[in-house]
This record gives C-alpha cells, sequence and structure tokens, in this order.
C-alpha cells in the first residue's frame, strides 16, 4: 500500500454500491493510505495499543473495515474482524414469496451454522445440520444473538481495543445488549468517525514475515466451534500471488465482490489482493443484496466485468427472484456475456443443486454455465479450489 500510494496515488481501489446503483464510496489509493495513517495514530494514542496487540475491527462491509485493517498493520497491531451486532432489518427474504419464507423458518434456532454468520457461535450446532443447512442472512439473526457472537471474537481473540462506529457502539451499550454481555466486559471502544489530524511518524515493516502475524481469522466450525488461525504476513502475500496467477488479477482489471468479507477467502478478496494486484474492486455489500438482488449482476453486464465472486447467500437471492430479476433484466437489455468467471465462495458444503438451478435460470441473460465455479478451502489453505474456469 505505502508503495501504490507514492507510485500510483490516483489509481482507485475501492468503489461502495448502494441499493440505487449509485456509488456511495470510492478509495484511492493516496486516500487509504492516508487513512490508515490516521487510524494507526489514533489507535497508538487514544487506544494504548502495541506492537502485537489484537485490535477487533468491528464494521458492517465497507471501506471503512479496509481503512482499520491498513490502520492495525501500520503500527504491528495484529487486526481480527467482527461482525458488528445489529437489529434485524426487513429485507426481500422477510416478505418475498414462500421460498423465502421457507428459508427464515429452516433455519431459525441454527444461526451461527456453517461459517456464513463470521462472528461466532453460541448455540448447540449439530455437524450434519449446520453442514447441510444455509446459514440464515444477516436479516434474520436476532439481536442478542448478533452481541453474543461479536463477543465470542472479541474475547477469543483477546482484543485490548474495539474500532467500531458510533452507531454499533451504540448498540453495544444499549440496555438489550447489556443484558446479554454487559458493557464493562467490552474493551475499549474506539470511534472510528472521531476527528483525528494527527498521522503516524512511521510504518511499520515486517522484519521477519514467516514467523510474524498480519491478522487473525476466526470462523466457528461445522460443530459450532469457534476456531481462530494465525496468518502470517508471508501467508497473506503467498495468498494474494496465488490469486493473482491464477486469476489474472492486474491493475486495468475490475471485479465485482458481492460476499460476507468477515473470515476466510473473502476476507482476503475484500481487504487484501485489490492492494496487492492493483485492480478496481466493485463492492457490494450484503445488505444492498438483501435489497436489490439483481444489483451485482446489472454490474457486471453495465461494466462488462470478466470476474465476479459472490456467495450461496447471494445465490440463493437471485434463483428466489429470478423470474421477476430476469424479466426486469431483459428489459434493461443487462448480459452477462462477458463474465468469463463467476467464484461462489463456499464457507459450507458445496450445493450443486443451487448452483446448477441458478445456471440454468440465467442462461435466459447470457450467462455461460462453464464460468461458474465453487472455491473452498480450509484453515491451513484459504482458496484450496479457487479454479476460476474459463468458458471454452
Amino acid at each position: 500500500l505505502v508503495w501504490r500510494a507514492t507510485h500510483t496515488p490516483d489509481d482507485r481501489l475501492f468503489s461502495v454500491y448502494n441499493a440505487k446503483g449509485a456509488v456511495i464510496a470510492s478509495l484511492t489509493c493516496h486516500q487509504l493510505h492516508q487513512k490508515a495513517e490516521r487510524l494507526g495514530s489514533l489507535l497508538q494514542e487514544k487506544g494504548n495499543v502495541k506492537p502485537g496487540s489484537v485490535v477487533a475491527i468491528m464494521f458492517m462491509p465497507g471501506i471503512e473495515m479496509v481503512c482499520a485493517f491498513y490502520a492495525c498493520l501500520y503500527i504491528a497491531a495484529i487486526p481480527v474482524l467482527v461482525r458488528p451486532p445489529q437489529q434485524p432489518r426487513s429485507s426481500l427474504l422477510g416478505v418475498g414469496g414462500s421460498s423465502a419464507g421457507n428459508t427464515g423458518t429452516s433455519t431459525s434456532g441454527g444461526s451461527g451454522g456453517s461459517g456464513g454468520i463470521f462472528g461466532g457461535s453460541s448455540l448447540d450446532l449439530s455437524a450434519s445440520r449446520s453442514s447441510l443447512e444455509p446459514s440464515p442472512p444477516p436479516a434474520q439473526i436476532c439481536f442478542a444473538d448478533s452481541v453474543t457472537m461479536a463477543w465470542n471474537v472479541v474475547s477469543s481473540s483477546q482484543a485490548v481495543v474495539c474500532l467500531t462506529q458510533a452507531s454499533i457502539i451504540k448498540l453495544i451499550k444499549s440496555k438489550e445488549a447489556a443484558n446479554r454481555i454487559p458493557v464493562v466486559n467490552w474493551p475499549l471502544l474506539l470511534d472510528y468517525d472521531e476527528t483525528w489530524r494527527k498521522k503516524l511518524t512511521t510504518v511499520y515493516q515486517p522484519h521477519s514475515p514467516d514467523i510474524e502475524v498480519a491478522y487473525l481469522d476466526f470462523t466457528p466450525s461445522t460443530t459450532g466451534t469457534l476456531t481462530g488461525v494465525e496468518v502470517t504476513h508471508s501467508v497473506a502475500s503467498a495468498l494474494c500471488r496465488a490469486q493473482k496467477m491464477q486469476c489474472e488479477f492486474y491493475p486495468a482489471r475490475e471485479l465485482v465482490l458481492s460476499l460476507e468479507p468477515y473470515s476466510g477467502l473473502s476476507a482476503s478478496l475484500w481487504l487484501l489482493t485489490s492492494i496487492y494486484c492493483g485492480h478496481h474492486s466493485i463492492l457490494v455489500p450484503p445488505h444492498v443484496t438483501e435489497v436489490a438482488p439483481d444489483l451485482w449482476l446489472t454490474l457486471c453486464s453495465q461494466r462488462r466485468i470478466r470476474e465476479a465472486f459472490c456467495s450461496y447467500a447471494t445465490i440463493k437471492l437471485a434463483t428466489i427472484y429470478s423470474s421477476k430479476m430476469i424479466s426486469s433484466m431483459k428489459l434493461k437489455e443487462v448480459t452477462l456475456e462477458n463474465l468469463r468467471s463467476l467464484v461462489i465462495v463456499s464457507e459450507e458444503r458445496p450445493r450443486v443443486n443451487l448452483t446448477s438451478l441458478f445456471t440454468k435460470m440465467f442462461a435466459a441473460v447470457n450467462l455461460n454455465p462453464r464460468v461458474v465455479s465453487t472455491s473452498f478451502g480450509c484453515r491451513a489453505n484459504l482458496a484450496m479450489c479457487l479454479q476460476c474456469q474459463r468458458p471454452e
């Protein structure tokens, strides 16, 4: 990032879209570097964060978590991504047809399962159930459970500071959240939006990348057990290098991301790959996809995207509302003929029937079934099956 901020300061790395298809935030190399410097200074002076300290990064998916992540790296702190507690919100899944309603019914009571919920696990899950059933979307998780999930990661990682936003701090201090996790139990809560003009005097460079930890990756297993993995700087670099070679990520490329970036390959795509490779990542947060399930596909068409990454939750939303979506997409002359690689980042067992149904339905807008593949991994290798298939 320091190199890019010096040599290509105006190159755009990230753009975030809202449900109306408008860009609501973007980051260039220089902007990201400046924000990381200021946040790093805030963590050092107000949070008293020392090298090697763990910092919980608690944000909704967006560019704020990217800035916070690099602020930690700049001061040799170890970031851990935490899915923040949030009030259940209305979404298409809650007001749609019978398929959506069945989804909510089948997954209630298993809100910690199968890796879609990255904040932790406080519920009793059986391996078979959590592996075979999809995770509930964020809109369907009760607030108290989301508080516990966030706390599980914060406490397990032994974070000394939580860097988050004022709205999330307010939720943590609310009466309902305090009944589940008392406010005094949380580490220091720092507001990301606090005005802070001081910058770092020096940016930390890893001296032993093979053993120095870059970040912590926490995810629940199929049995509901919360586990964390220490990702070193060399491992993070190797993962980015492998993605660059396999997927042909170059600075001139654009790719669409529609997934939850709290662990595994999803986190590396959201946080690391753009900086390493220099390409432009178009971010469609999950809460936007819940409201506008066709947006990410429309962007693929409008911008002639060649590579896109999504989750099973994104695919399921698309299939549930495919009849309305496809009709609307045809009217807008949306076509997916330019898409040559659509990778479903799996945090659970492959769902072949769902993938087949998706490719069959969206063949109507020129989606080549050969471009769709599924990536999965394990704790030792986050991108074990990142194929990025090419149509013949």
